[in-house]
């Protein structure tokens, strides 16, 4: 993983403090935490065989109202009196004219984010599910045919963005009181840390403010998504481009779309497969036998090591 340094914690600690308890405990061992990818078989194939997934436009996602629903939040929040007043009083205080300046910015990008932003959707893998998945998973992502679900292992992932330009961020599915809540604490953190704002100069809170807003529109969730304990790896390919993943055009579903596919290459690349896999799970079917000895074979063939024992089936009796 591309470690955070310790600029970038306090910066996070700043502008991000909800994501960065929630990273923190992602990472903390005795959590015994993973994340889950879920998706269908013949999917799960195609990953292993070319060690790509893909990330796909947030517009095409099953909820229908994914980027909108966080953008709602963040203008309702601004729009409300004392909120804008708190947050232009705190952002003066620091460099004048800075909080007209990312005011412009975050109305100047906001189209760009609703219609570019590609997203990897995962879940947190709890322990005690460790060997059943998540049974609302599986009927939501297997399509009625066999599922599977990557179990990963999170130290391997870049907080830091890298060269593929890509991010991983928690999801809060806030409600309104919540959501300005956790903002407002954002803009508390601003004003307590003003001191250490200034001596790093004006674009830390000009960027770190941005992306404040960026974030609570991207990594926001309606609150009856909850369960799904959601993460996602998120790309900005106008914001963000990069020239390491490779950009198609695929049908899903039967409707054409633009996708990013995310290499996951071999030891020392980017993204390491062998390191960041921890198993497979073979989701409920009429055939478990014979998926996991799939699976089997396909890992091995993909050059993972010990495939055997990275392939399990869930234990949920349903067909």
């Amino acid at each position: 993983m591309a470690a955070l340094s310790q600029d970038d914690i306090k910066s996070m600690s700043i502008f991000h403090p909800w994501a960065l308890t929630r990273i923190n405990r992602l990472m903390k061992p005795k959590n015994n935490l993973k994340l889950s990818y879920y998706t269908s078989a013949k999917v799960a194939l195609d990953i292993i065989k070319e060690k790509k997934v893909w990330m796909r436009n947030a517009k095409c996602m099953n909820d229908f109202r994914e980027v909108e629903h966080g953008i709602d939040n963040i203008l309702k929040f601004l729009r409300t009196n004392s909120n804008r007043k708190a947050f232009m009083k705190v952002m003066e205080n620091c460099f004048s004219g800075s909080a007209k300046e990312v005011d412009n910015l975050f109305t100047g990008w906001q189209d760009d984010i609703r219609w570019n932003t590609y997203i990897t959707c995962l879940s947190e893998h709890r322990c005690k599910k460790d060997v059943f998945g998540r049974l609302s998973m599986w009927r939501a992502y297997s399509h009625g045919s066999t599922g599977i679900a990557f179990i990963l292992n999170p130290t391997e992932f870049p907080f830091d963005p890298g060269p593929l330009n890509i991010y991983l961020t928690p999801v809060a599915y806030f409600e309104d009181q919540r959501f300005a809540k956790e903002f407002r604490a954002v803009i508390k953190r601003v004003n307590s840390e003003r001191s250490y704002i200034k001596q790093q100069g004006r674009e830390l809170l000009i960027n770190g403010m941005f992306n404040a807003l960026v974030y609570g529109t991207i990594a926001s969730k309606h609150p009856g998504f909850e369960e799904e304990a959601e993460w996602r790896v998120v790309h900005f390919h106008k914001m963000h481009n990069t020239a390491h993943l490779e950009k198609n055009v695929e049908v899903v579903n039967e409707t054409p779309q633009t996708v990013y596919k995310i290499p996951l290459g071999k030891a020392g690349g980017i993204l390491d497969f062998e390191k960041l896999l921890n198993k497979i799970i073979i989701g409920p079917c009429a055939f478990p036998v014979n998926v996991r000895e799939a699976f089997i074979a396909a890992l091995g063939d993909a050059g993972i090591k010990d495939p055997e024992s990275r392939v399990v089936a869930s234990e949920i009796p349903l067909r």
